[in-house]
Order: C-alpha cells, then sequence, then structure tokens
C-alpha cells in the first residue's frame, strides 16, 4: 500500500487504497468495506442493533488491509483523480 482514505460512518468503516504490485511494475486502487460497529442506521432513517454472539469491531488497519486484498478496482480514471499527489504512481501504468 501507498496511501489511502479511511471514512467510519454508520456502523461500516469504508476504505479506498492505493496499492503497488509486488513486482513494483504498476499499481491498482481498490474500494472496499467492513462492519465497523454493532448498530447502523437503516434506508428508513431508524437505528438498528445487529446481535452476535461475538462483538466484531474492525480497525483502520483492518479495513484498509481487506479493501486491498479483496476490494473493488476503480478505473483508472478515478484512481489518478483519487491519488493525483502520490508523485511514486504517476510514472507507474495502472494495472489492467
Amino acid at each position: 500500500m501507498i496511501s489511502h482514505y479511511y471514512w467510519n460512518t454508520n456502523g461500516m468503516a469504508v476504505a479506498i487504497v492505493a496499492v503497488v504490485s509486488p513486482s513494483g511494475l504498476d499499481w491498482a486502487v481498490y474500494i472496499g468495506a467492513t462492519p465497523s460497529d454493532t448498530h447502523y442506521v437503516g434506508l428508513d432513517g431508524q437505528l438498528y442493533s445487529v446481535e452476535t454472539s461475538e462483538k466484531r469491531y474492525t480497525s483502520e488497519e483492518e479495513t484498509v488491509e481487506w479493501a486491498a486484498r479483496y476490494g473493488a478496482k476503480l478505473s483508472e480514471e478515478m484512481a489518478r483523480f483519487l491519488f493525483a499527489y502520490v508523485k511514486e504512481l504517476k510514472a507507474l501504468p495502472y494495472r489492467p
């Protein structure tokens, strides 16, 4: 990982992560989300509680790692827009 954005809202942790391939020859950006709380607001505006036998909260680091491994790949146009400030990525091609 070279850089990321992170938000935690409404019971979900969301990360957008720029990842350089292990070979260092290309890069890509992924977006993913993990549950960050046991409460959330539904589309109807009501507060709901998720009852589980084991309460599980994901940290920023866990969410960023999850997004890098399993997230949805963003388009090159969006990736270059979001991470235009990262100089190391400018010279690398975007992963096909």
